[in-house]
């Protein structure tokens, strides 16, 4: 959950503690520039309730919820300031109108989507996908079409890897797997039973996962290092489609490919062309611009 949205939620408590929540929300931006003193005196309070208050939340005190709180606002203040993810159009829209907003949207959705992999384990979780002889992915949803589309090329170059849509088999999967095995968990929500139920044993067997998932803290985050954000506009339930979050998963899994790729692209190139001519010779067009050299 994000930060913003725990101060929201955070109704019962001490009169105290409510004067800090209003405070953090209303100071949002200021709040780096200032301290737990001033606060304290600007609200009759002491500063080690603010400290409290802070740990309460789940956040080791003052300092290290700031520089989170500081980073949220950062992301959330960026990007889609001319278009809204869950409602990108209105229905007195012209099909024109429609078409120009989707891909404003989409330009959006990949410029967030870059933002977040800063924050991101890619290097670690690159190392993991090279390494690694098999990957299984379990994803929630409509992020499967994300999972398939990256297992589609990613097998293509000679790499392993196994979309599971049932829950169940994932978790046996899980619990027989070694460490010559990579699971990747794909949620928006970061909190379906059966991919926690995973994870879990996972961790259990101590061997690494990935998670690509929204930011702002979830039970999956809470279960491994080795995470990947992906777009965190999108509403869970009140929205027009899941522009974001597929298109997101599909980009950031897009990255991880080409990052795998790229340290032998040579080879990997030579493999898919010759592997395509033996099962596609017979594959040809009538327009020049598809034609192979």
């Amino acid at each position: 959950m994000l930060i913003r949205d725990r101060l929201n939620n955070f109704q019962k408590g001490t009169d105290a503690e409510l004067l800090i929540r209003d405070f953090f929300l209303r100071r949002k931006n200021d709040l780096v520039k200032i301290s737990t003193h001033t606060i304290a005196k600007e609200l009759y309070i002491s500063a080690s309730t603010i400290t409290r208050f802070c740990q309460k939340l789940g956040f080791l005190g003052y300092p290290d919820f700031v520089k989170q709180y500081q980073e949220e606002n950062e992301y959330l203040d960026s990007h889609f300031n001319n278009i809204d993810p869950n409602i990108p159009f209105l229905s007195e829209d012209t099909t024109a109108i429609v078409n120009n907003k989707i891909g404003t949207l989409y330009k959006e959705i990949i410029d967030d989507s870059l933002a977040l992999l800063k924050k991101s384990s890619l290097n670690t979780i690159e190392y993991l996908i090279r390494d690694c002889d098999h990957i299984y992915i379990y994803a929630a949803g409509d992020l499967i079409l994300a999972a398939e589309n990256f297992e589609n090329k990613m097998i293509k170059v000679g790499k392993t890897v196994s979309v599971e849509r049932r829950g169940d088999n994932a978790f046996f999967k899980a619990n027989y797997s070694d460490a010559n095995s990579l699971f990747i968990l794909l949620s928006y929500s970061g909190e379906t039973d059966n991919l926690l139920k995973i994870a879990h044993r996972l961790n259990d067997k101590q061997l690494p996962f990935v998670a690509v998932t929204t930011m702002g803290g979830n039970s999956l985050t809470e279960l491994t290092n080795n995470v990947i954000y992906i777009s965190t506009r999108e509403k869970l339930i009140n929205n027009l489609g899941n522009f974001s979050s597929v298109l997101s998963a599909m980009f950031v899994l897009d990255i991880l490919y080409a990052d795998f790729v790229n340290e032998n692209q040579e080879q990997a190139l030579n493999n898919k062309k010759q592997v395509s001519k033996l099962f596609e010779n017979r594959r040809s067009s009538r327009n020049p611009l598809l034609e192979d050299n």
